[in-house]
């Protein structure tokens, strides 16, 4: 009953023990020789998945209940991956390990729905017309425009600006984060005052 009544307010699950020997659940693949610990986290709607990284470098994404693998991504941090974070309502993987680069995951194409990282768009609270979240149209227009740096910011404000009303989920954040976007239709300029620390 505990557990029904959080899984319905969309909380992460609980669960009771019977002892320190004792766990739920055990998902097998991953490596973790090199170094101390990898971060493993719930995502998808209610909780569905679990998802790690590897010391070869590697993402695993399990079924909670049964513990079945459900995606491998070979490759996903050229050395080892150590961080892996879920996107509180967009079906978003950010993943970090050796490489000087945060890479942002999410499913494409008609399976995207499918997927069990989807997040309904009742939990999202709203939809976006495209197949590719804003988030991930700023990033690959970044991408496209500033290839050559090594280093780049997630996106700029012209990204911003671009996107016009398709933005609106990144102005709800930043104006929790405290920063201030303004547009300038007639001079296509966008400005962006962020909090000082």
């Amino acid at each position: 009953e505990l557990e029904e009544s959080i899984r319905r307010d969309r909380l992460s699950r609980l669960w009771l023990r019977e002892g320190p020997s004792h766990f739920a659940q055990r998902y097998i693949g991953q490596q973790n020789n090199q170094t101390d610990c990898k971060e493993a986290t719930f995502c998808g709607s209610d909780d569905a998945v679990v998802a790690c990284g590897s010391d070869c470098g590697s993402m695993m994404l399990f079924s909670t209940r049964t513990g079945e693998m459900l995606h491998y991504v070979e490759g996903a941090d050229a050395d080892i991956l150590n961080c892996i974070q879920c996107h509180p309502f967009q079906p978003v993987l950010a993943t970090s390990g050796l490489e000087n680069v945060v890479k942002l995951w999410e499913p494409t194409g008609e399976s995207a729905k499918e997927d069990p990282l989807y997040f309904s768009e009742e939990a999202a609270g709203a939809t976006t017309e495209s197949q590719h979240s804003p988030t991930m149209q700023m990033i690959a227009m970044n991408q496209q425009v500033n290839n050559e740096n090594s280093v780049r910011p997630l996106f700029s404000a012209s990204d911003i600006y671009e996107l016009g009303d398709n933005n609106a989920r990144f102005l709800s954040l930043a104006s929790r984060m405290g920063m201030q976007i303004r547009r300038d239709g007639e001079n296509n300029q966008t400005t962006v005052s962020c909090p000082t620390v």
